[in-house]
């Protein structure tokens, strides 16, 4: 226990000298329990750290008891225990905490709690201690500051946005293992952890994987794109284009409608308070409603998704299709980083992990609206009873919505077909195909396994063709194929076998930058 405290303590204050660790005196933080060792009690802890203390290599300020402020008690390390360790060239080990954790509570209630495991615990552990040992195995650097280690710390420099100073910034100790948090039961919440995910994004443009440059792949407008499948919707251009105020604003807008439920233009208020860095949410309660009622005109088939308290539920679904996503680039050899609602893959892996998305995405929303508005756990059965659309089928609670056959659900009852986009980068110099330029269909450029090719994938083909300045010779050759067969294919005059139509598909995604759903449409 003495280790473990001086580490962490020496840890702290080689990343930044003044921080803070915080620790409880109070007996009722303690006990066994799935989150802690058996060396982790009351008595152990409080004497390595009063011991430490006691010989000058600790600060320690205890918090008077009784005073129930909130204010715990905290310590660092002294510069004489800096001194002593300088130069300390030792390797420091990361023992994984327990990788399925729930919570419940808010702000400062909010606690870690034990559950007993299920066959579903079980299976997201698996899932997790998969992906854990996958990404110990590749080395992760940032280009410029070197390669990070596990248990030591990492420091960047990061520019203030007041007086534009670059200082470093402490971003806690490096490690690969993963971890997944849920809040009140395990059909809320459900989000993966890692220390890459507070980078901020502008290092992480700059991270390299075994050397490597790499690709961050987003999902963007996702959780509009859930309301309107659950409302079996189609979604219209840019989802957050409503009221007179900036994109980041209607954004917060819709963030506080969905999350909250003590009505929505009470948590857009805060919302927009909490932004502009007041507590004085009464004054933004016109602004408020205003956006509001835009949106509302604007997006009507949501109206009844709002102020439900739907986020953690959203979040639920989307945290399984990431993990699904990155359980599907390890059956092809790619270690992914997944980043909330994104994933992080070397530069020449972006077309799997474009094409796995795009799956897992038309999967999910299929889900939510083609069969009858299936939701991981059914925990919205009793909201969604009140809103006009889909009914939902019983299901079990501890199903995995990445793990469920699509036969076992009811068809929808009305004929509906997912339209889905690949996005590619723009032409500059795109002047033959003006319209969806920088678009290919999901359908096509997923499901084309061979046979004649679909005349907007073969454009897609030219297109991606002209705007890497690439000749035909050379985009045959990336394909696998001679010059002239693949004028053939494109032309139409002869078919592809299954192995070039997926070359083909992959020349196309190779540089595509996300997949976007369009929405549902009669069909």
């Amino acid at each position: 226990m003495l280790e473990a405290v001086l580490a962490q303590a020496y840890l702290v204050a080689q990343g930044d000298r003044e921080l803070w660790i915080h620790y409880s005196r109070n007996n009722n933080r303690f006990g066994l329990s799935r989150y802690r060792s058996e060396a982790w009690t009351r008595t152990y802890t409080l004497s390595a750290i009063d011991a430490s203390a006691a010989g000058g290599l600790l600060e320690n300020r205890i918090a008077k008891r009784g005073t129930r402020t909130g204010i715990e008690s905290t310590f660092r390390a002294t510069d004489e225990m800096m001194q002593r360790l300088d130069g300390y060239k030792g390797e420091l080990s990361h023992r994984a905490r327990e990788t399925i954790v729930l919570r419940t509570g808010r702000g400062d209630d909010r606690r870690s709690v034990d559950y007993e495991d299920n066959d579903r615990t079980r299976s997201m552990r698996r899932e997790v201690q998969i992906v854990n040992e996958a990404r110990k195995s590749v080395v992760f650097a940032i280009e410029g500051h070197g390669v990070f280690q596990t248990g030591r710390p990492v420091v960047l420099p990061i520019r203030d946005r007041e007086t534009g100073i670059l200082r470093d910034q402490f971003f806690g100790s490096w490690h690969s293992d993963g971890y997944r948090v849920f809040q009140e039961d395990f059909d809320h919440h459900g989000r993966f952890y890692g220390p890459w995910q507070s980078l901020p994004k502008t290092w992480r443009n700059r991270i390299l994987i075994d050397g490597e440059p790499t690709v961050e792949i987003d999902l963007p407008s996702l959780h509009p794109s859930m309301i309107s499948a659950l409302a079996q919707y189609r979604l219209e251009g840019e989802p957050y284009d409503f009221g007179d105020c900036e994109r980041s604003i209607a954004k917060k807008v819709f963030s506080a409608s969905i999350n909250g439920t003590s009505g929505v233009a009470y948590e857009t208020a805060r919302a927009l308070a909490k932004r502009a860095g007041t507590k004085e949410w009464g004054d933004f309660m016109p602004m408020a409603n205003t956006i509001i009622s835009d949106m509302k005109k604007r997006h009507g088939p949501w109206v009844p998704y709002l102020g439900k308290g739907l986020g953690n539920t959203l979040m639920n679904i989307d945290s399984d299709m990431i993990m699904g996503a990155d359980l599907d680039l390890l059956n092809r050899g790619v270690v992914g980083f997944s980043i909330h609602d994104s994933l992080l893959v070397k530069e020449r892996h972006r077309a799997d992990a474009v094409e796995i998305l795009h799956d897992r995405l038309s999967m999910t929303l299929s889900r939510l609206s083609g069969w009858n508005g299936y939701v991981s756990g059914c925990h919205l059965k009793s909201v969604l009873q009140e809103a006009p659309g889909p009914s939902l089928p019983l299901c079990p609670s501890s199903a995995s919505l990445a793990l469920l056959d699509p036969s076992s659900f009811p068809a929808s009852e009305n004929s509906r077909t997912l339209r889905m986009r690949f996005i590619l980068p723009e032409d500059q110099q795109n002047t033959l195909f003006p319209e969806n330029s920088s678009e290919v269909s999901g359908e096509t450029a997923s499901d084309w396994n061979g046979g004649h090719i679909p005349s907007d994938l073969a454009r897609s083909v030219y297109r991606e063709q002209r705007r890497r300045g690439l000749k035909q010779a050379e985009v045959a050759a990336l394909v696998g194929v001679s010059r002239p067969h693949l004028a053939n294919i494109l032309n139409g005059k002869f078919g592809a076998s299954a192995e070039t139509a997926r070359s083909i598909r992959r020349f196309v995604l190779a540089e595509a930058i996300t997949v976007r759903s369009f929405g549902l449409v009669a069909s």
